[in-house]
């Protein structure tokens, strides 16, 4: 049996009064959330499309930037159309859109942070990291370096041969 092949998306310009966010969705966003992600479309533009239903402009997925976008007071926005979702459908796709994201290699967040964080003209805090968090990796990576450094010694002293006298004339080496 062949699989069916998925739809193909199209993104289009939409007047941002065609979109209306879904009233089950479940997702919420704190006050200081949606102020960084107001303040990163503003540095950015509205990269990630809104996934909306054509037939009624119901938002699938993107409740959060469009909220931004409402904010920063865009007349047309990105959007890719679902069509032939029922409703039904339409939420079950919202809610994996929400739900399946991965988790962090906090080991290469921590790097990655680190390394942007050393750059002078970036904003990290456009990235979604406030600066609490981003130091708190930061010391977590140092921490985790220094206990994972190998200790360095002299490896040339490990080999000198020890020379211990027993009698006035007599030497001899051991270890």
């Amino acid at each position: 049996m062949t699989a069916k092949a998925p739809p193909e998306h199209h993104i289009e310009q939409v007047p941002i009064d065609n979109l209306r966010p879904d009233v089950a969705n479940p997702r919420r966003i704190s006050d200081e959330q949606l102020e960084a992600l107001t303040r990163s479309v503003r540095e950015y533009g509205l990269v990630q499309p809104i996934v909306a239903r054509r037939e009624d402009g119901i938002v699938v997925a993107g409740h959060q930037r469009l909220l931004a976008a409402r904010r920063l007071g865009f007349k047309t926005i990105p959007v890719i159309y679902v069509d032939g979702l029922t409703l039904e459908q339409a939420r079950v796709l919202n809610l994996g859109l929400n739900k399946i994201s991965g988790d962090w290699d906090q080991e290469l967040l921590a790097r990655l942070l680190a390394g942007l964080n050393a750059t002078t003209d970036l904003d990290l805090s456009l990235s979604g990291f406030e600066q609490d968090e981003v130091a708190q990796l930061i010391k977590s990576l140092e921490a985790r370096d220094k206990r994972d450094r190998i200790e360095a010694f002299d490896l040339d002293a490990l080999w000198r041969p020890h020379v211990r006298h027993h009698a006035p004339n007599t030497a001899s080496c051991g270890r």
